[in-house]
């Protein structure tokens, strides 16, 4: 038995096998990480390392490869870079939109309890006159409870934001203890 002969390199090609671009990959990864978690940090980067990846594979006379890889982070890079400013917007925008929403159910608060300091005040006046009370007479809600114009149940109104009612007497409208909820 002869020992086998080592193997013989062949020589080099004059053609060597075209190598990828790493900025189109590098693209390609920053643009995966712009729609996964960095949004705008890694897209841009991604449409920048794409287009130059992109030029230099055109311009290499058929040495790197990549192409896709570029095209694919480019795309990927503006998508997530969109959908950042897009959130960042949203969020700006939130606190905005709910103080528009909290302001007015405020506003609507307000009115629902002037409304029923209202109906409590020509209660008390109702009562006054049906019992010829003295001015500075002081009700109570037993005595105006019929007067409120609740149906059979005369159940008594309530401020819509948690405040209590206070009667007082005849000269002095009815209060509610939340500031801004008042007759005046």
């Amino acid at each position: 038995m002869s020992n086998p002969l080592p193997p013989v390199n062949p020589a080099p090609s004059s053609n060597p096998a075209p190598e990828s671009s790493g900025l189109a990959i590098a693209s390609m990864i920053m643009g995966i990480l712009s729609l996964v978690c960095l949004g705008f940090l890694s897209g841009i980067p991604a449409i920048i390392c794409g287009k130059i990846g992109k030029t230099k594979i055109r311009n290499s006379a058929g040495t790197l490869t990549g192409s896709g890889f570029a095209t694919a982070g480019i795309i990927t890079g503006w998508i997530g870079t969109m959908l950042s400013v897009l959130a960042i917007a949203v969020f700006v925008a939130l606190p905005f939109a709910t103080r528009g929403m909290i302001s007015k159910a405020t506003a609507s608060n307000q009115r629902a309890c002037h409304n029923n300091l209202a109906q409590i005040d020509g209660a008390k006046q109702q009562w006054a006159l049906e019992t010829k009370a003295a001015a500075n007479a002081e009700p109570t809600w037993e005595n105006i409870k019929r007067y409120l114009g609740r149906g059979t149940s005369s159940t008594l109104p309530e401020c819509p934001a948690g405040g209590t009612y206070t009667l007082g007497n005849l000269q002095e409208p009815p209060r509610c203890n939340i500031p801004g909820h008042s007759l005046e």
